[in-house]
């Protein structure tokens, strides 16, 4: 482009003045009054703009932010500062809101204008898109909710801008979007494997959703869009061939349909540049997979699973009422003549229906275990109970045929193996339930009216027995198990002084690239049945006192030490740095949620290592105290000296309420000192600032508040602390 074509693309002094009219006319009706800069006209076309700015763009922009953000910028009040941004053009306009007092009315003083993809500002930002990708009429983009970095010029930076969340390693669930088929799905009978949850792919989600809405991108937010973990076993296929299947009447074509469609379908997480509208399948049942999954981890591969008859599979209570002619067989008084009529019935047994969640219940143990034996009790004197109940079994169960089938009176003669391994029973009758335990088995008891509670059984510490785990064979005191194909270790945890004190070390076994086959060290927890209940990722013991801050637990940013993996010790001391400050604002904005912190963290106040228990607070001071413990997962690259009396009389004065703001703050100084070389200098302004609280304004309280939360975001650290400022309300003058 010459110079001509650029001097005739500039924005004049005349256009300046038709796009003020245009904008005060605009935002009149929200007491607006707009104004433009000298600067802004030499800014306009500057050299440094990667473009020239031409006046369309300019129409455009304020033309959007009065549709989107009138209101909210009217709302600002005097006094404050932001950012207009045009996401497509790049182009962006900070502005000044200022009262006129003569005239009554709010000033939006246009200062500068630059285009610019990669502008940064501490101040609010309005972003508006005018894209074929729009979704919504409406977003807001502060800073302190989205990610400066997200490339709209992607599906996945787009869904993320959209959605106003990061998607990494989560789909997209549409809880609102309703069922497409108001019956069964046609499809489902020729490719089981479309059974399921549906959600959209974040990398290649676009054609999906356009096709899921009919055609209106406008629809995502109004279906309630939730990110999810997609669980094992899901899968990704082609909706294209789905509607094409759809479509179709012609019986040939839809098997054809089907079997591409089959043969489209990849586990989630490979390549899906060969599918046109992918559609993510999260399978029914895989919660129950989960679940069954939780109590074989750990049990020797011969376990077996044993499956009550009567109550569990087959309706015998209520086709007993029936046979009474009672509404419930609870209201038959004499037994003895009712069980008489039952042997004087010859088809009683033949005819018992199947309880509805029978199926659901050996679906959940197909997926696991992939085998199961019926143990049932025969009714005495009834020569038809034992080859009737065959009879029924092999009629009813054809789907999943039992692997053996045992009718006796002695059902705990099969509560263990031959090598002692516990076997497991199902079983509606609490006594059988107690006699298989006294034999060394694990029961669990069944109602099929309630068959979440036998769900939740399956992931109750009861199902955690000393079975499930195998000694040492060269370690006294210790224990091996396995799960998820890794092998485990558990052993006491020492003191300094080589005393148990009822703690317990969680080892794993070759899955570092420091350790190599070598036992890495996972977690310490109170009581040898938690260890075993946290590598089968079960919760800990109700009688385990609850941490205070439950509430914030799924916000931690480490919850686990192989969250530590690739960290430096540079950034584990800015992190501390950011929370040690966030804590002091604490104690002035909810000095009571501050104490619980310190308390939590002054129980371990010898930091003898990193605790899943602990906020992560703790686990930096921890880390930042004893870096020789974590040599092996993060980078020592810079020696930080701690002043660990001075820290522990601080945490000690806030879990008292006694809060000594001067000797915090020169504990700040002292920590500033230490990291001089790599702190970031927003952080150490900030210091300063909050090391003078009490003198800040409400404002400039906030806005500390909203720079500490965008601190906290660029290191990555979005943990407890960041959730807790997020949810803090303005400060308010007191």
């Amino acid at each position: 482009m010459d110079k001509e074509e650029v001097e005739l693309m500039s924005v004049t002094a005349v256009d300046i003045q038709q796009l003020e009219k245009f904008a005060d006319r605009i935002f009149a009706d929200v007491g607006i009054d707009v104004e433009f800069t000298k600067h802004f006209l030499d800014r306009v076309n500057d050299e440094r703009n990667d473009k020239p700015i031409v006046p369309a763009e300019l129409t455009r922009l304020f033309k959007q932010e009065r549709k989107r953000y009138g209101k909210p910028i009217a709302q600002m009040g005097p006094d404050n500062e932001a950012v207009m941004r045009d996401l497509q053009t790049n182009i962006n306009v900070p502005f000044a809101l200022v009262l006129d007092k003569s005239n009554d009315e709010l000033d939006l003083i246009a200062k500068t204008i630059m285009r610019k993809d990669n502008f940064t500002t501490p101040n609010r930002v309005f972003a508006v898109e005018d894209s074929p990708f729009r979704i919504g009429t409406r977003y807001e983009m502060p800073r302190s909710t989205i990610r400066e970095e997200v490339d709209v010029s992607t599906e996945r930076g787009r869904l993320e801008y959209y959605l106003k969340k990061p998607t990494e390693g989560k789909v997209v669930h549409l809880e609102k979007l309703g069922k497409f088929h108001d019956d069964k799905d046609e499809l489902v009978d020729y490719v089981p494997q479309r059974n399921g949850r549906y959600a959209l792919h974040p990398d290649k989600w676009e054609s999906t959703f356009y096709s899921l809405t009919n055609k209106d991108l406008k629809k995502v937010n109004l279906y309630r869009p939730t990110f999810v973990n997609p669980p094992a076993g899901t899968v990704v296929a082609d909706m294209a061939i789905a509607n094409q299947f759809y479509r179709t009447d012609d019986e040939e074509e839809k098997i054809d349909l089907a079997r591409r469609y089959e043969k489209s379908i990849v586990p989630f997480g490979s390549n899906i540049s060969h599918i046109k509208m992918p559609e993510v399948i999260m399978r029914t049942g895989v919660k129950e997979t989960i679940v069954l999954n939780n109590i074989f981890e750990g049990i020797d591969a011969d376990a077996e699973i044993y499956v009550d008859m009567d109550g569990v599979l087959a309706d015998f209570f209520g086709e007993w009422a029936r046979l009474m002619d009672k509404e419930n067989w609870r209201d038959i008084k004499d037994v003895s003549p009712a069980l008489a009529k039952i042997r004087a019935t010859d088809t009683f047994w033949l005819n018992l229906p199947i309880l509805p969640q029978a199926k659901k219940l050996l679906a959940m143990i197909k997926q696991v275990k992939g085998e199961y034996n019926i143990c049932t009790s025969p009714l005495a004197d009834d020569p038809n109970s034992i080859p009737h109940k065959r009879e029924w079994i092999e009629k009813n169960l054809s789907f999943f045929p039992p692997k053996n089938v045992y009718i006796t009176h002695n059902k705990p003669q099969y509560a263990t193996n031959n090598n002692g391994t516990p076997n497991i029973l199902i079983d509606d009758y609490g006594v059988n339930i107690d006699a298989w335990e006294a034999a060394g088995g694990i029961g669990i008891k069944h109602n099929d009216n309630k068959f979440e509670r036998t769900k939740k059984a399956l992931t109750s510490q009861q199902a955690v027995t000393e079975g499930a785990t195998r000694k040492h064979p060269k370690e006294p005191g210790a224990y091996l198990m396995t799960h998820n194909g890794l092998e485990y270790k558990i052993s006491r945890h020492l003191d300094d002084n080589d005393i148990h004190r009822g703690e317990w070390d969680i080892f794993v076994k070759g899955v570092s690239a420091f350790t190599g086959d070598k036992w890495e060290w996972v977690d310490t927890v109170s009581q040898r049945w938690n260890a075993i209940a946290r590598v089968k990722g079960l919760t800990e013991s109700k009688e385990k006192e609850k941490i205070a801050f439950d509430w914030l637990s799924e916000s931690r940013a480490y919850r686990t030490p192989r969250q530590l993996n690739k960290l430096t010790q540079k950034a584990v001391a800015e992190q501390l740095f950011e929370q040690l400050l966030a804590l002091q604002i604490f104690v002035d904005s909810d000095p009571a949620y501050a104490a619980r912190i310190a308390e939590e963290i002054m129980k371990l106040q010898n930091w003898p290592g990193f605790r899943t228990s602990q906020p992560d607070l703790y686990n930096l001071i921890a880390i930042a105290m004893k870096p020789e413990k974590f040599k092996d997962r993060i980078k020592q690259d810079v020696n930080i000296a701690i002043p660990e009396l001075r820290l522990k009389r601080n945490l000690r004065n806030i879990m008292k309420r006694e809060f000594n703001n001067s000797d915090y703050s020169y504990m700040m100084l002292i920590l500033q000192r230490q990291m001089v070389d790599f702190l970031p200098a927003p952080l150490i302004q900030m210091r300063r600032q909050i090391s003078n609280w009490d003198r800040q304004t409400p404002r400039d309280k906030n806005t500390i508040r909203q720079r500490l939360m965008l601190q906290m975001r660029k290191t990555g650290l979005q943990n407890e602390f960041y959730e807790f400022l997020r949810r803090t309300k303005n400060f308010d003058r007191r």
